[in-house]
């Protein structure tokens, strides 16, 4: 059981806070704390990793901010350990808050903080439950979503819900459109679940099992383009996997992410086979799916820089009635 929340105000002394979280998703809510009147005694994050063309070490954007601002950072390449357990005690956190960390938290790291462990999920639980709620939202055709600050317990995002707030998915969204939008909404509705848990007015909402519905992790191959689906589902999925995986097809025997698209209202040109480029214009690529056609916007060659779809079709020569496919 999470420990119990506060029935009444609490004394006018900074809560002490753990704040642990890894991407920019996060950023808003260690931002939030960081100015509000807790104390954030320790950030935790994923250990650096080698990014770019360079390859170099780059720490994750929680922990990098937190740096700046002279916050203690704590890296752990595992958590689930007696010393890092110890190391997390000997903080005395009254409140842990937990944002896109990306470890789970035992049992006994749960237990720790005074009044548990918050977490501010995107997505209005108890559907898109897992590690990439954003992203499935977008796929499956969802036009509404949401976050939701959560008293976590030892389950996959299943604990007491305490707030939730919604957000639309607008049709041209991208997976990193919604989730800055909801890094932000998240940020005030912390806020408002911390200074509701300090008026001892936070109250906890157990989650209906039978609303649940999961949103596992992407891998790359998530990505890949079945054109016999239809125009709409695809495009559903660039905008989803934008900016990772990242949606993709084979041409050539190449692989070829795509960027932007949009569903070509004109009627579908009959006789081709999914995957058949029907046209280009100076619009970009047209390309027939298992009902409908796709119209392509932004592509990115392997190995090259994004491009507007003229400018791919003028640089690699796209000719009608080329076929693209799922699979080299």
């Amino acid at each position: 059981m999470p420990p119990r929340l506060p029935t009444g105000p609490l004394e006018d002394t900074p809560l002490r806070v753990i704040f642990m979280g890894s991407p920019d998703w996060a950023l808003p809510s260690l931002q939030t704390l960081h100015d509000g009147p807790e104390e954030v005694v320790a950030v935790y994050s994923q250990p650096d990793k080698r990014a770019g063309r360079g390859r170099k070490w780059t720490p994750p954007p929680v922990a990098a901010w937190a740096a700046e601002q002279g916050l203690p950072v704590h890296q752990p390449p595992v958590l689930r350990r007696l010393d890092e357990l110890q190391r997390f005690e000997a903080l005395r956190p009254d409140l842990a808050v937990v944002v896109a960390y990306g470890k789970i938290l035992g049992p006994r790291f749960l237990a720790t903080p005074r009044f548990g462990c918050v977490n501010v999920h995107f997505s209005l639980l108890p559907a898109y439950r897992g590690a990439a709620p954003v992203q499935w939202a977008i796929i499956r055709g969802e036009s509404m979503t949401g976050v939701t600050t959560m008293q976590m317990d030892e389950g996959l995002d299943s604990g007491p819900i305490l707030l939730q707030q919604s957000e639309p998915i607008h049709p041209d969204d991208t997976c990193q459109d919604v989730g800055q939008r909801l890094a932000t909404a998240g940020a005030d509705l912390l806020r408002s679940t911390l200074d509701l848990l300090r008026a001892g007015m936070l109250r906890a909402t157990e989650q209906d099992e039978a609303l649940a519905s999961e949103a596992p992790t992407l891998c790359k191959g998530d990505g890949a383009i079945d054109w016999s689906l239809p125009a709409e589902e695809l495009q559903r999925l660039i905008r989803g996997t934008c900016p990772w995986p990242g949606a993709f097809t084979f041409r050539d025997g190449r692989r070829l992410k795509i960027l932007d698209s949009v569903v070509d209202a004109r009627d579908v040109v009959e006789d081709v086979a999914p995957g058949e480029v029907v046209r280009t214009d100076k619009n970009g690529v047209y390309v027939a799916c298992g009902r409908g056609v796709l119209l392509l916007r932004e592509l990115q060659p392997e190995g090259k820089r994004a491009m507007d779809g003229p400018s791919f079709v003028n640089g690699f020569r796209v000719a009608t009635g080329e076929k693209w496919i799922t699979e080299p």
